[in-house]
């Protein structure tokens, strides 16, 4: 009767505590909301946290170094089929681009758990260790030196918007989000000469969204915004904004159909949408799946087709960046969990054909949410950016013509940011807004000379 009533007495656990899939105890915070956003859920999953990573290479260590039957963590995500997501969260933390994170598991004495305002502190001091790093070999003087002084509004922090520039001194922001929040002051214009932000019209204006990709077409004075992603629904619809009306149409395919995508690129070429990679949603209906194909939307006809591509194919990633040189489409770096790149495919548009670049020179880390732009007819600046450990701060030119990376000994902004934006206007590289990728935004701008990349 005693083992019997062993066998049928429940083991109760406390409260406080959530078990991860290792059975570590984990804290459980929420992050605050951002002014001026409105609550999302989860989206699809931006790159892991500097703990989170740290946290997934001592898991694999570990058990590799072990004979037993757990599969390291790399392996686990490959069998889930989550190429293009981050692995399972041990627990949930703070949100970043609208994705629950993983964070390292705290080991306490006694089974308690650390309170909210010590792992904030804690998370703090973290954070600004982290920028005094990155900025520690420069002067205040020389980080602020492309910093724009605002006067007037100005958009919410944000991160995952996008970035036009349009009209001889205008340049035009939409979406994004904060944290868990998304920006629901959707679209902003900037002044160049003047130096200040007007809010654009709402009206008929896309659905808020991150992730998304746009692209202006200067012949038709018109911003294309495709895609995006927003309470773990995916996007693919397109929409134009007539900069001259200031008014917005969502366009209806006639035939074909369109990919359903986030985090992709999107560029403008003889009058057609070239989309490339990102992330789409598997049946599942999780995780979520990278990929490397081409999609192409005609203006003219309104149809969606499949191009026949060829040539070295680029593995699939989200993430990445993608810079237009006459017929070529230059394309760097990005993401696959679990892996980051810092490679160089050029997509030869009248072709269709890919090429891998043998590149030399001192080349990029491996990242992800950075920015690139195009400084002249062969070079593209590439800057910040998230490493898998860091959000970064450095800055590179590739310079396709010589095949050569040349790294920037100056810093562009006044502190490491990813998921910003940037564009070329009036002889100057523009950067606006960004994230650490640990709970801090922004809503500066850089204005950078193009003279500061000359050759």
């Amino acid at each position: 009767k005693k083992n019997k009533k062993k066998k049928n007495k429940k083991t109760k656990k406390s409260k406080p505590e959530q078990q991860s899939e290792e059975g570590v105890a984990m804290d459980v915070e929420q992050a605050p909301q951002e002014t001026g956003c409105t609550t999302s859920e989860q989206e699809p999953a931006p790159p892991p946290t500097s703990a989170a990573k740290k946290t997934q290479r001592k898991r694999k260590e570990s058990a590799e170094g072990e004979a037993d039957s757990e599969p390291s963590l790399a392996r686990r995500s490959s069998s889930r089929s989550s190429r293009g997501q981050a692995p399972p969260p041990a627990a949930a933390t703070a949100t970043l681009a609208g994705t629950v994170q993983q964070t390292s598991p705290k080991r306490v004495k006694g089974g308690a758990q650390q309170t909210a305002a010590a792992a904030e502190s804690e998370q703090t001091e973290e954070t600004e260790g982290r920028r005094e790093n990155a900025a520690a070999k420069w002067t205040k003087q020389e980080l602020m030196q492309y910093k724009v002084r605002i006067v007037g509004d100005k958009p919410t922090k944000r991160w995952g918007h996008t970035m036009e520039a349009c009209a001889p001194n205008k340049l035009v922001v939409l979406g994004g989000q904060a944290g868990d929040a998304m920006c629901k002051d959707f679209g902003w214009m900037f002044n160049t000469e003047e130096e200040t932000w007007e809010a654009l019209p709402g009206n008929d204006a896309p659905l808020s969204r991150t992730g998304h990709a746009s692209c202006f077409d200067a012949n038709m004075d018109k911003i294309y915004l495709f895609g995006g992603a927003k309470n773990k629904k995916f996007f693919k619809d397109i929409h134009v904004f007539d900069v001259k009306e200031r008014a917005w149409e969502h366009i209806q395919p006639a035939s074909g159909k369109g990919p359903t995508r986030s985090y992709h690129s999107c560029s403008i070429f003889r009058d057609e949408l070239v989309v490339f990679g990102g992330v789409h949603p598997n049946p599942d209906p999780v995780p979520d799946t990278c990929c490397n194909d081409v999609h192409i939307f005609n203006f003219e006809q309104r149809n969606w087709y499949t191009p026949l591509v060829s040539g070295q194919m680029p593995p699939a990633r989200s993430g990445h960046s993608a810079t237009l040189l006459g017929d070529l489409l230059v394309i760097f770096g990005g993401w696959d969990a679990p892996d980051l790149f810092n490679d160089v495919y050029v997509l030869d548009l009248t072709t269709f054909e890919f090429k891998r670049m043998e590149m030399e020179g001192e080349a990029p880390s491996p990242r992800c949410w950075h920015v690139a732009v195009a400084v002249d007819d062969n070079r593209v600046l590439i800057h910040g950016g998230f490493d898998g450990d860091e959000t970064l701060l450095d800055s590179f030119v590739l310079d396709l013509a010589k095949a050569k990376w040349e790294p920037l000994n100056r810093p562009l902004t006044r502190s490491i940011r990813a998921g910003h934006a940037a564009v070329t206007a009036n002889k100057s590289v523009y950067m606006f807004g960004g994230g650490d990728n640990d709970g801090t935004f922004l809503n500066d701008v850089h204005a950078v000379p193009l003279s500061a990349f000359a050759e």
